[in-house]
């Protein structure tokens, strides 16, 4: 009993050393965001650790879940190959570590990335010895094809107007993005002296309307306020166009006063943009 308690234990030590010792992903570098169609390619990374025990090596990359890898390289074999999404868009002479010829093709360098790959990417490793995966999101944003701040006066009782605003003019503000990605976020913003709010904390109603065009989104922003009272309620508007998962941001300005002697608003626009991106 006591020779057969020892061979199990040994049985599973040796199981265990094994799965210890498996190859083990430390690092998976996918960038966070990247720009619509730069010349700068992206690349996606997947660092791991490995041990003779790691034999029969393959490294396979998923993209959204996909049942099948668009990307699969098997050293012992000299094999890689692109597959779906990625068949002809990678760099098919880039490398890592030309010296570890069981890690110098583990990465995938995307030219000229594009936004339809935006998604989640998966890095697999697998042995005999065992397995690891992790995973990681990257967005391609696409920058706004045009971006403008507008307004236009409706006449009293409009459908657009609250009750309390029925009786008189109102100001219909308009922030129109056209042809980005993924759907951008709009916010209108009223600025009194050093005070800056949401037009929803100054208690205007805005709501947002959205099409999509060959996959581009085009988002407009839409807010009323009675225009007699344009000076006591903002010295300045502003228009805000962010796109999620990036730090692309753009702002647009204008300041907007009611003249009491001709009952006209009078305009003074600002169109100086606030870009950033990496």
């Amino acid at each position: 009993m006591r020779c057969r308690a020892w061979a199990e234990l040994l049985v599973v030590l040796f199981l265990l050393r094994g799965f210890c010792c498996a190859v083990t992903i430390r690092r998976l570098i996918v960038p966070r965001w990247v720009r619509n169609g730069t010349e700068t390619p992206a690349v996606l990374d997947c660092e791991y650790v490995y041990n003779e025990n790691d034999l029969k090596l393959v490294v396979k990359w998923f993209f959204n879940d996909g049942p099948e890898p668009v990307y699969q390289w098997i050293p012992e074999m000299r094999l890689r190959e692109a597959f779906g999404v990625l068949q002809g868009r990678l760099d098919d002479t880039f490398s890592v570590n030309s010296r570890d010829v069981y890690s110098q093709y583990r990465a995938i360098r995307i030219l000229r990335p594009t936004w339809e790959l935006s998604g989640k990417y998966t890095c697999m490793v697998t042995s005999l010895a065992g397995q690891d995966i992790r995973h990681q999101d990257m967005t391609i944003f696409v920058p706004a094809k045009s971006f403008s701040f507008n307004y236009s006066s409706s006449a009293p009782g409009s459908a657009y107007q609250s009750r309390s605003q029925t009786a008189e003019n109102a100001l219909r503000l308009l922030c129109v993005a056209r042809g980005t990605y993924p759907r951008p976020e709009l916010n209108l913003y009223l600025i009194k002296g050093a005070k800056r709010r949401s037009a929803d904390e100054a208690g205007f109603r805005t709501f947002t309307t959205t099409t999509v065009e060959e996959g581009l989104f085009d988002v407009v922003l839409h807010a009323d306020m009675p225009d007699s009272q344009l000076s006591s309620i903002a010295d300045l508007f502003e228009c805000v166009l962010e796109i999620p998962h990036s730090n692309y941001a753009i702002t647009r300005s204008m300041s907007i006063a009611h003249d009491d002697n001709d009952g006209k608003c009078h305009v003074n626009k600002d169109f100086s943009k606030k870009e950033e991106d990496t």
